[in-house]
């Protein structure tokens, strides 16, 4: 059991060093000191001891020693070492010693006491618990104790991040003291707040209640967590003896935590004297405890982080690695961030993402610096933020701007007996034109060519800005790529050359002094919180869309996103209470315009119940802007591929190369179309008129979803559409795009609009089949890719998807070539 409202050394001693405190709750079953106790959130294995049903909601095992010195004539004192450990389905157990030694004044000192302790518990974390504690007593020389047995109960309820509820029943069994007789059962009860919701601030409200005929005992508390310390804690109670005078007591507590470790200490002041106030210190307290948490406190010498990139990112592992660089810049045992791309970031998109994230590091005081070896335009693009920029010796930079390469098959599929044959609308809708034409139409070049400017506008002003350059110089430079890591140096765009094994010593230059380069795993996401933390979901689309459930195909390094597969998440987010906001992050040049359709209709049902917004990443064109119409606010990168509003029908007509190669087909059927989707003859005319008023009727729907989703008229979207592609910069100009920003910024505005806290967890959805969610696993951010030769790669991704073209369903389509591009 816990006596809360003096948990003294021990009985004996308690009674010596506070004089007559009768009006106090006091139980032979004493207890150690515990320094500013509480039952609502004992933060580790001193739950054991002070609510054994709080052991079910902690977050990692751990183990706490603890000693507790009383001050004065009577000086007792005390030790125990307690045990936590969590195991699965919610229950968890605890154990521990303990052992008091108190000594009287001006007499023979008690015999020492040593309690053996077990709990278990039983929750659903992190929302409810409840738990039970045992107790057994032996003290050499005191037969009242000797051999005594106790338990005791304790529930922790927390609904909600800012609000928990405690109660604790001591002495359930009403143990029997052979020289007193039985121990009435004592109750405490308690309430605890955190206004700010995170565990920075916690105040707490506990009143202790016994069933014999002393009075009450409340106690309010206060917990502060202090940056690069730990936290304080203090406790004060009020009681009123059976003479009518006033007690106050005040607790308080100190926690020094770095790492998995901290160490506390604390002291027990108190009034006896009301007409006086005079007040003594009347105990001390200190205790150490390691855990699997680890603590926010005391940071070791200039704490590195390394983040090493390897093999390209995928829209997930960059969500990880942006995410990962956030947590970096509020994290306060956090100095710098070293930052090791071996390979590009995919593309300017994402380097603009990486580069936000160095930026907030920076404006945080942490020092970031990239070590480069064969770097892309790309890579030095979002590595230009950092304060330094290191290369390898024989390293260098492929500076030589920005390219689209388009491939077109008509010639070698004509050779082959295949003829495409196309439907389409929109004057701008280019992505058949890889397999109907041998070079791109007048409308496509168009917008290639304002595309471009943009794309190479955007990577000039990210390096200029980075290096302190001019734009001019950096144009010149782009001409005059690529570089040497001696010229990269000279020409402005890197700092020094480092040998991989010199980083160490560069570190401690920039950082004036030791340096700890940890590639550990990072610490939790998120501050220990009570109750059902509230989420974000972020939904990712991604590469092409298709109807069904997704898949992928590995030797392509291609993944399909199916409607059915989005759509089931999307319900499963709307109906979860936990879920308060929706981020779709879109990576996909669009497909299926009926899967599009499918999954823009479950975001808006998902949006009339709680907020969704788009993040656009590299590419979220044509069926991937059809899903981003559904949200309430649209992010881009100033470089995203967007819009491509139009739609077309297609089918490969084999019928050529099966007479070629002396194949015969006979057709039979009722229904005058019934043949209209065989793959062995062509269209007819009229199969072609037919689908050209369909097309026209589905580009139709895209557009008035589009128009609903902008708050604008058909004919407003319709002007901007005709399957015209459009930077995110020129997006936001006609309207098609709110915000610039990257998938941070997204959730960020998401919780802004779910009135969730600012760092609500982050729950992914759908899972990735294969892996293809890479982990960042000892300070590496990695994924894997067929080993296929570049260029044979390109031309293998670039057919892939129209291998997929359902001939009876319409599409909305981006040239999936624009993927692949990394300068």
């Amino acid at each position: 059991m816990r006596n809360s409202a003096l948990a003294a050394v021990s009985i004996v001693a308690l009674i010596q060093v506070l004089g007559e405190a009768q009006a106090l709750a006091q139980q032979e079953t004493q207890r150690i000191l515990l320094p500013a106790p509480s039952i609502v959130d004992p933060p580790d294995a001193t739950a054991v001891l002070q609510n054994a049903g709080a052991l079910a909601l902690l977050e990692s095992w751990s183990v706490v020693y603890l000693h507790a010195q009383a001050i004065g004539d009577a000086n007792g004192s005390g030790d125990a070492v307690l045990v936590a450990l969590p195991l699965f389905g919610g229950l968890s157990i605890g154990t521990g010693l303990e052992v008091l030694r108190p000594r009287l004044a001006g007499s023979a000192d008690p015999p020492p006491r040593a309690t053996g302790i077990f709990s278990f518990a039983l929750g659903r974390s992190p929302t409810f618990g409840l738990g039970f504690t045992y107790r057994q007593f032996v003290s050499d020389g005191d037969p009242g104790v000797d051999g005594l047995g106790e338990w005791s109960g304790g529930l922790a309820l927390r609904p909600a991040s800012f609000f928990s509820l405690a109660a604790t029943v001591h002495d359930l069994n009403t143990p029997v003291v052979r020289t007193s007789g039985p121990i009435p059962r004592l109750w405490t009860f308690g309430l605890g707040l955190r206004p700010l919701v995170r565990d920075s601030l916690t105040l707490l409200g506990e009143i202790d209640v016994s069933e014999d005929d002393r009075p009450n005992v409340p106690r309010g508390g206060i917990e502060v967590g202090l940056p690069w310390v730990g936290a304080a804690r203090a406790t004060v109670e009020h009681a009123i003896r059976s003479d009518g005078e006033r007690e106050l007591r005040v607790d308080v507590a100190l926690d020094v935590r770095s790492g998995n470790a901290a160490l506390g200490g604390g002291f027990v002041a108190g009034t006896s004297d009301e007409r006086t106030g005079e007040a003594s210190a009347r105990a001390w307290t200190a205790s150490a405890r390691i855990s699997g948490e680890r603590f926010r406190g005391v940071p070791r010498p200039s704490r590195v982080r390394k983040v090493e990139v390897r093999e390209g990112l995928d829209v997930r592992a960059l969500a990880a690695l942006t995410r990962r660089l956030g947590r970096d810049a509020t994290d306060p045992s956090v100095d710098g961030v070293l930052l090791v791309p071996r390979s590009g970031f995919g593309g300017l998109s994402a380097a603009s993402e990486v580069s936000r994230r160095i930026e907030g590091l920076r404006r945080r005081g942490r020092k970031v610096a990239c070590h480069l070896e064969e770097a892309t335009g790309s890579t030095l693009a979002a590595c230009a933020a950092a304060d330094r920029i290191w290369i390898g010796p024989a390293g260098g930079i492929r500076l030589v701007g920005v390219r689209e390469e388009a491939l077109f098959f008509t010639d070698l599929m004509g050779r082959l007996g295949i003829r495409a044959q196309i439907v389409k609308v929109g004057d701008y809708k280019s992505a058949p034109e890889g397999v109907t034409r041998m070079s791109s139409s007048d409308a496509a070049r168009e917008q290639r060519d304002l595309l471009l400017a943009d794309e190479f506008g955007d990577l000039v002003s990210m390096i200029a800005r980075g290096r302190r350059l001019s734009a001019e110089v950096v144009t010149r430079l782009i001409d005059e790529g690529p570089f040497s890591a001696p010229d990269a140096i000279e020409a402005g765009l890197a700092d020094e050359i480092v040998n991989e094994d010199e980083i160490d010593r560069s570190l401690r230059k920039l950082h004036g002094g030791r340096v700890s380069v940890e590639e550990s795993p990072d610490p939790p996401e998120h501050p220990r919180r009570w109750g059902q933390a509230p989420a974000v979901a972020v939904i990712y689309v991604e590469d092409s869309i298709v109807d069904g459930e997704s898949f992928d195909v590995p030797l392509l390094r291609g993944h399909f996103t199916g409607a059915e597969t989005i759509a089931k998440a999307l319900r499963t987010v709307r109906e979860d209470s936990r879920i308060g906001a929706v981020v779709l992050r879109i990576e996909s040049p669009g497909g299926s315009a009926t899967a599009s359709e499918r999954i823009w209709r479950e975001a808006r049902r998902t949006a009339r119940v709680k907020p969704v917004v788009a993040s656009m990443g590299s590419i979220a064109a044509s069926g991937g802007y059809y899903v981003a119409a559904a949200a309430d606010r649209i992010f881009a990168e100033r470089s995203t591929l967007t819009g491509s509003i139009g739609i077309f029908y297609g089918k490969a007509d084999l019928s050529e190369m099966l007479r070629e190669v002396g194949i015969g087909v006979e057709f039979a059927g009722r229904g005058r179309r019934a043949h209209m989707e065989s793959m062995f003859r062509p269209y007819s005319d009229e199969e072609v008129r037919f689908l050209e008023d369909r097309i026209r009727y589905y580009y139709g729907i895209f557009v008035r979803r589009v128009a609903t989703g902008r708050d604008k008229t058909f004919e407003q979207i319709d002007d901007v559409a005709q399957g015209r592609v459009w930077s995110g910069r020129r997006a936001k100009e006609v309207g098609l795009v709110d915000e610039f920003g990257g998938l941070d910024e997204a959730v960020r505005e998401a919780r802004r609009r779910g009135r969730l806290p600012w760092d609500a967890q982050i729950v992914e959805l759908p899972e990735r089949a294969g892996g293809l969610l890479d982990l960042v696993l000892g300070g590496g951010v990695r994924t894997e890719e067929p080993r296929w030769p570049t260029g044979l790669g390109r031309v293998l991704r670039a057919l892939g998807p129209f291998a997929y073209l359902d001939a009876h369903r319409p599409q909305a389509m981006l040239d999936v070539v624009r993927l692949e591009q990394d300068f």
